[in-house]
């Protein structure tokens, strides 16, 4: 997952120490999409990244964030504060863009060993979303349900593995946050061009104890879905290439999604719960 290839890139990230050049404190991390990434990094607010360029991708990192220190999305209107914060990451390509446009920001968050931090954590994020421009993003992936049943399958059950679009509105109870969060989930927005993703989970070791790692990220929305449409053009022609049927099985899944998406919804509206658009 490139959350992962994010925390192995982060490790050699320079830390902030809460000063700028002149000496004087950091008050906040300032950052928006679709300006050229050196001219982002200025005007952050943060003195110094370490900077990484690879086959055209570029990266700017900083990490050690002090927690007095919030990181904000500051385009008018969908403002989103986060801190404490363990690293923040821009991205741009000079393969795609020349002009270096930064298309990727990721917010990786310090490391939480308790349920209620945890919680409350991500429940004050959503807020902030709720409160701004931003609309729930719903892939054709998914069932258009609000409320408790955009956690559940089939059966009425919390639905612990696979694709789910939950509903940020729907506050989990305890025991429901337990059971989803396990195996990690992502709420999704979109607003003025950008698609935001949050991603939360936790392990659970008797001698550790319990581990979350959370992440959120801002993409500019034609990026992400170009980059989806030629992942899945690129599965099927090797996939055909090498005999699979892919195209066929593509197809088939494809009906089948849209299929349960409906028998979903109209479990949706029998509880009631509602179907909205996309």
């Amino acid at each position: 997952m490139k959350q992962l290839a994010v925390v192995a890139m982060l490790l050699g990230a320079v830390a902030l120490n809460g000063c700028n050049a002149e000496g004087q404190k950091v008050q906040e991390i300032k950052f928006d999409l679709g300006k050229n990434i050196v001219e982002t990094a200025r005007a952050s607010g943060v003195p110094k990244f370490e900077a990484d360029k690879t086959a055209g991708l570029i990266s700017y990192s900083v990490s050690s964030i002090p927690s007095e220190i919030a990181t904000r999305f500051a385009r008018t209107g969908y403002e989103v504060a986060v801190a404490p914060l363990y690293a923040f990451t821009l991205y741009a390509n000079h393969s795609r863009t020349p002009d270096d446009l930064v298309f990727s920001a990721t917010l990786q968050m310090n490391t939480i060993k308790s349920h209620d931090t945890a919680q409350a954590f991500v429940e004050q994020l959503l807020g902030q979303f709720a409160k701004g421009k931003w609309k729930r993003y719903i892939t054709d992936s998914c069932p258009a349900v609000t409320g408790r049943s955009s956690w559940l399958d089939e059966a009425g059950q919390l639905k612990k593995g696979g694709v789910i679009c939950p509903d940020p509105a729907y506050k989990l109870t305890r025991e429901e946050w337990l059971v989803v969060m396990n195996m990690g989930k992502f709420y999704s927005w979109i607003g003025d061009g950008v698609i935001a993703q949050l991603q939360v989970g936790y392990g659970e070791d008797p001698p550790i104890g319990v581990n979350y790692q959370m992440f959120l990220e801002f993409e500019l929305e034609d990026v992400q879905k170009k980059r989806n449409v030629q992942a899945d053009a690129d599965h099927i022609k090797e996939g055909e290439a090498k005999g699979w049927n892919t195209a066929a099985k593509a197809a088939k899944g494809k009906i089948e999604t849209e299929a349960m998406n409906k028998l979903l919804e109209a479990n949706a509206i029998k509880r009631g719960d509602q179907v909205v658009a996309r």
